[in-house]
């Protein structure tokens, strides 16, 4: 009996620790592995005060990954996880690279060099609060659908967000200032927030490239507006369409953002156009969503406040309250006759019209008024 139990020990353990590959090479004191999951993760070794960072690569010679020890793994990584004690991301660390996930950066990070994520292939990058400068060319290319910038940085380099995949971007009012070409060669770019204290240069311009910039609906306060205009100048946008581009706003006594009458709780649901009814409800929505419960703007319910920007609205306070719930347990919910997996899916009004129901599902769907048909082969 104890022999059985030792070898099941062994391989338990053996699974556990499987990898794909794994070194100590990746920098100044940095460890890193790759598991047969496919993550990718990276950390401080025990030497250096349990510091460590990442060091500077090239492209390989077909420009397809990084010279980086990982870069040869690249079409085996799914997810990238990077530890708290690494402080620095070399140039084109992650160049090329995927993840399925989105890549959270962990406090530890003081410093993205230039295109030291740049390529990267992920619908999310988080940055800490650590982080104080987004350097040249940092997500130059990157597919990554958004990156949140947090209120510790203040300067953001040329190049740093050059042909991103990002449709929505929101300047903190600590930046201070952003290169020329920081959004040259915008790929999906909807709106642009930038901070009532930042100085734009020529943001949009690269080389006599013409963006277009048809789309894209850009937020300045009356503070730097001139300077906003005259970045939409320099890439060839008429006077005519920089009107219909450019939005001027400003902050009432609250900080909540204005634009002419029209009251919005944060930066993001002003690029969304999601007003609030007053001052009061701002505050109402700012309240409600720091608890993770539903609000009510225009006579209408939201149980978030990414849901209200997109105007995806419950039909009831209980039909949110059961939103969130379901969403909680990854299980799927019904708004009117319609049923949803995600709120993502919700928010993008994506529901399957010729769905396959299960009996179950059926039954769910069909509650008491409606009816489903039920094909059997």
């Amino acid at each position: 009996m104890k022999k059985s139990i030792f070898i099941l020990s062994i391989i338990f353990s053996f699974k556990a620790f499987a990898e794909i590959a794994s070194g100590d090479d990746c920098g100044k004191n940095c460890r890193w592995s790759i598991s047969d999951e496919g993550t990718l993760t990276v950390w401080a070794g025990d030497d250096n005060g349990g510091k460590g960072s990442i060091g500077k690569y090239k492209f390989t010679s077909d420009k397809t990954s990084t010279t980086a020890p990982w870069g040869a793994y690249k079409d085996d990584i799914k997810n990238i996880d990077i530890q708290e004690g690494i402080t620095d991301l070399g140039k084109h660390a992650f160049a090329r690279i995927s993840s399925t996930n989105p890549v959270i950066l962990p406090e530890s990070i003081t410093s993205i060099s230039n295109t030291g994520l740049g390529y990267i292939r992920a619908p999310e990058i988080v940055i800490p609060n650590s982080v104080t400068s987004i350097e040249s060319s940092a997500f130059a290319w990157t597919s990554t659908c958004k990156v949140d910038i947090p209120s510790s940085v203040t300067q953001i380099g040329s190049y740093a967000f050059r042909g991103t995949g990002m449709t929505d971007m929101v300047i903190p009012d600590t930046v201070l200032s952003i290169a020329d070409a920081a959004f040259s060669a915008p790929k999906n770019l909807k709106s642009l927030v930038i901070g009532e204290n930042t100085s734009v240069g020529n943001i949009f311009y690269y080389n006599n490239e013409i963006p277009d910039l048809s789309n894209l609906k850009m937020f300045c306060s009356a503070s730097n507006v001139t300077s906003c205009a005259d970045a939409l100048r320099a890439v060839g946008v008429t006077d005519e369409n920089i009107a219909n581009t450019l939005k001027t706003y400003s902050k009432d006594a609250n900080g909540f953002y204005q634009i002419d009458d029209s009251l919005y709780a944060n930066a993001t649901l002003m690029a969304h156009g999601a007003a609030c009814d007053d001052a009061a409800n701002c505050q109402a929505i700012l309240d409600a969503a720091s608890q993770g419960e539903p609000f009510m703007v225009g006579g209408k319910y939201y149980a978030t406040i990414d849901l209200f920007a997109n105007r995806a609205a419950c039909t009831s306070l209980k039909n949110c309250e059961d939103m969130l719930q379901a969403a909680s347990q990854n299980a799927p919910f019904k708004v009117g006759s319609k049923i949803y997996h995600s709120l993502e899916d919700f928010a993008n009004g994506d529901y399957d019209k010729k769905r396959i129901y299960t009996i179950d599902e059926a039954n769910f769907v069909s509650g008491k008024k409606n009816s489903v048909t039920i094909r059997y082969k």
